[in-house]
């Protein structure tokens, strides 16, 4: 298998506004050449057809009670329905909070001749603005 894990792990937070992309960092790469890590470590380049098996784990402290802080897989700028999750500060503002997801995704044909030399993966925070004090990616080419 062609596995790549990738993270920030910091005693300072990293700041993401509403709708930002996550910065990813420190990567491990195990084995082969279809998954590499994209531009400015904003995105993960799948490279070659098959099923992808991607876990995000962050923890993560809103700046405002009563609003959500969610993160959202996105393949190709297209957001996936199965790659979300999101908490509400459950008292007040700045509690951090953890949340993850898994998911499978697909990637069709990744060649010069269909003009996709590979599909970028990001991850969005789509709600609040929030510090992320931990985040960790793996992606898995499974089939």
């Amino acid at each position: 298998s062609v596995k790549l894990t990738s993270g920030i792990v910091k005693v300072a937070t990293v700041k993401v506004p509403a709708n930002g992309t996550l910065t990813f960092g420190t990567t491990t790469k195990i084995t082969g050449n279809a998954i590499e890590m994209g531009e400015n470590n904003t995105t993960i380049n799948l490279k070659r057809a098959g099923l992808y098996l991607i876990s995000v784990s962050a923890t993560a402290t809103g700046s405002a009670d009563n609003e959500f802080v969610s993160m959202q897989l996105n393949r190709n700028g297209i957001a996936i329905t199965d790659g979300f999750a999101s908490f509400k500060p459950a008292t007040a503002e700045n509690n951090a909070e953890s949340m993850s997801f898994t998911t499978i995704v697909e990637v069709d044909n990744t060649n010069s001749t269909s003009g996709k030399p590979f599909i970028p993966i990001s991850i969005t925070n789509t709600g609040q603005q929030a510090d992320y004090t931990f985040s960790r990616i793996t992606v898995v080419k499974i089939a």
